[in-house]
């Protein structure tokens, strides 16, 4: 028969139990690295290294390798998750059945739980509309479908307000009314491994008013709260002719007007 045993037959036909083991050598930007001792009840052709997903737990056929390896490194994984692995040996011997080793559980060294949006700022735009931007991701951001905005009036309930494709950077939320409520903001991506990140930092709008006198316009805003490492600088933009946006000027965290 050609069923899978746990028990090897020799040529007298006593019946010796052997096993593999196999072990977690280390995890690594490189992968996961592992290895099982070497099956020495026959001639070994190769070792076929075995994977399932902690989610289903189906095992499939990663790799083989040839009988003189005793490691194997996996780097072979799109979704960053918890992982199952076995090995087994493969045998030239009649009558010899080998059992697969015990079962090893590893974790990718980068997981996407740390895939955090930064959410560069929040501005409000002719006292009508507030324009969200950030920045991608730099872990896993070729994985990214869409990125989901949500809003909150306290900073602390958040409801969902949009849906932005993964190509972009901005949201602008025109449901606000400016000169009763506050505003934060937080971005989360959602990407293709079906997981849900954890947020990034918060963003809360800024208030910009302008006042003109002699020809002479004077700026003013609300200073930024809620960034934990506080506020490197404040750039001023003016909207062109062309619908793109013009540094006007820069100016340390603790200004909060300018002449125009």
């Amino acid at each position: 028969s050609n069923a899978e045993a746990d028990f090897f037959i020799s040529s007298s036909d006593s019946i010796v139990k052997h096993e593999v083991t196999m072990k977690l050598d280390s995890v690594n930007e490189n992968g996961i690295h592992l290895s099982w001792t070497e099956y020495t009840r026959c001639r070994v052709s190769g070792y076929s290294i075995y994977r399932a997903n902690m989610s289903t737990g189906k095992f499939t056929l990663l790799n083989s390798v040839s009988g003189n390896l005793l490691n194997f490194v996996d780097n072979d994984f799109v979704c960053p998750q918890p992982f199952l692995y076995y090995v087994k040996p493969k045998v030239s011997c009649a009558k010899v059945y080998p059992k697969k080793s015990n079962h090893v559980v590893a974790d990718p060294f980068v997981s996407l739980s740390q895939q955090k949006m930064e959410i560069v700022e929040s501005t409000a735009i002719n006292d009508s509309s507030i324009l969200t931007e950030w920045r991608k991701p730099s872990v896993f951001p070729d994985l990214i479908l869409c990125f989901d905005v949500y809003r909150s009036t306290d900073n602390k309930k958040y409801d969902f307000i949009a849906r932005v494709e993964e190509s972009g950077t901005d949201y602008l939320d025109r449901f606000v009314d400016l000169r009763n409520s506050s505003y934060f903001y937080k971005v989360i991506p959602i990407n293709s491994c079906d997981k849900i990140q954890v947020k990034g930092n918060y963003s809360a709008k800024v208030i910009l008013s302008a006042n003109e006198t002699d020809g002479i316009t004077k700026l003013k805003w609300s200073k930024h709260k809620i960034w934990e490492t506080g506020v490197e600088k404040y750039v001023v933009e003016k909207l062109n002719e062309t619908g793109t946006w013009d540094v006007v000027k820069e100016v340390n965290a603790n200004t909060f007007e300018i002449n125009d």
